[in-house]
């Protein structure tokens, strides 16, 4: 079974978790990664708008207007994985990953809060970028 280590950053709200970036580290030890605009039948309390401002102020720099991919595409891309074992970081990509993928073997794995910086193309805390996560999870899981 093949490995896969994944990691996702985004917006826990009220009805859902928003994916805004994901990044896979693939069996054969290269990395995808993706930034997704957000869906656009995306409804939003006030809770979940201050929610998402105290995020993408104070934790990973994304905004729900950060242009990317169409988010539906996002379906696709986990539908990949399905025949494989997967490894995560925390709960809110765990319950995510569960949801896209019920039938598939989840392993979630707890990485050091000092973890190794990636070159991601954005300016954040590595604790905040899912290309960081994802090869922490893999040097752990491993």
């Amino acid at each position: 079974m093949d490995k896969y280590f994944v990691a996702v950053e985004g917006f826990r709200l009220t009805q859902c978790y928003i994916v805004k970036e994901l990044s896979i580290i693939q069996p054969n030890g290269c990395h995808d990664q993706w930034r997704f605009s957000a869906p656009q039948d995306l409804f939003m309390s006030p809770k979940d708008n201050q929610t998402v401002r105290y995020i993408s102020q104070h934790i990973n720099g994304l905004t729900l207007h950060d242009k990317g991919l169409n988010y539906e595409i996002l379906d696709e891309i986990m539908s990949d994985l399905q025949h494989g074992k997967i490894y995560c970081h925390g709960n809110a990509a765990f319950k995510f990953l569960q949801s896209k993928l019920p039938n598939t073997v989840l392993i979630k794995v707890k990485i050091p809060r000092e973890i190794q910086s990636k070159n991601c193309g954005r300016i954040h805390p590595a604790r905040y970028c899912s290309l960081a996560k994802a090869y922490a999870i893999k040097d752990l899981a491993v």
